[in-house]
């Protein structure tokens, strides 16, 4: 008859449990080393929303800044287009005497001088976007993005701890 005695212990089985029937896989402990939102960074994983990345599947990580246009200055670039094209459906027309042709050179001029206002205001003053790009074994993956740079650094410095904190555990 077998006793109900349990299996000894043996250094091969680290990680695991043991109980009267055998042996169970335990969750290693996890240390919170970020938390914003909805990103949560541990020892072990990072979540970006509804996407998980194991840190030891993560090859490296960096943070990267693109630009796009502002919603403003497009509006207000069409609105310098739709002046100019006023003074050209004037002109074209010709239902002017001297006065009217005046108008809409000035008409002309606005919608210039708009759509180059536009135009400077985008190039010195264009969005920025910070993004979080981690390199996996199926390539780069832009996990995270938003407007403040703070924020990205922190998270990139975060994972960055994750690499040293799961290295120490291997």
């Amino acid at each position: 008859m077998k006793s109900l005695e349990p299996p000894r212990h043996h250094p091969s089985l680290e990680g695991l449990e043991q109980h009267p029937w055998g042996y169970k896989l335990c969750a290693m402990a996890q240390q919170l080393l970020f938390e914003s939102g909805d990103v949560r960074i541990t020892s072990s994983i990072a979540q970006f929303g509804g996407t998980s990345y194991q840190i030891a599947n993560i090859g490296s990580v960096r943070a990267g800044m693109y630009k796009t246009r502002r919603p403003i200055v497009i509006m207000i670039f069409i609105l310098g287009l739709v002046f100019l094209i006023a003074a050209f459906a004037d002109r074209t027309l010709e239902l002017a005497a001297a006065g009217l042709a005046f108008r809409s050179a000035e008409l002309a001029l606005s919608g210039v001088a708009i759509m180059v206002g536009a135009g400077l205001f985008q190039l010195i003053c264009p969005r920025r976007n910070y993004t979080l790009i981690l390199k996996t074994s199926s390539g780069d993956v832009q996990a995270f993005t938003s407007r403040k740079k703070e924020l990205v650094v922190k998270v990139k410095q975060a994972v960055e701890q994750a690499f040293i904190a799961s290295r120490a555990n291997t």
